[in-house]
């Protein structure tokens, strides 16, 4: 019995890829994508000043801790650095998943 080639009988959109999978500690510092997870004992930060990868001390933890809603511009800008946050929060949704969280609205997403 010969195999099938899926690949040659679904048009590109059936077509399902796996999900790269991604860990807080991956980087990407030649692209300005750090990480500054560390594992931590008690009662500490969970975070690294520096880069876990390459050291990069961009981040000013000082002023994100103030939490400071009239530096959101800053924040956000600061947290993209941190490469699995820029993966998450830009990541592109396909529109059944707009049209599913669409009809469940915000209570239903909440639950």
């Amino acid at each position: 019995m010969s195999q099938i080639d899926i690949s040659k009988t679904l048009a590109d959109w059936e077509i399902e890829e796996p999900l790269e999978t991604i860990k807080c500690t991956d980087t990407h510092c030649e692209k300005g994508k750090h990480s500054h997870l560390k594992i931590r004992p008690r009662n500490e930060s969970y975070r690294n000043i520096g880069c876990n990868d390459c050291g990069v001390t961009d981040i000013d933890w000082p002023r994100l801790d103030r939490r400071n809603p009239d530096d959101l511009s800053y924040t956000i800008r600061a947290l993209n650095q941190e490469y699995v946050r820029y993966r998450y929060w830009n990541a592109k949704f396909d529109d059944e998943a707009i049209s599913r969280a669409r009809r469940k609205g915000l209570d239903g997403l909440r639950e």
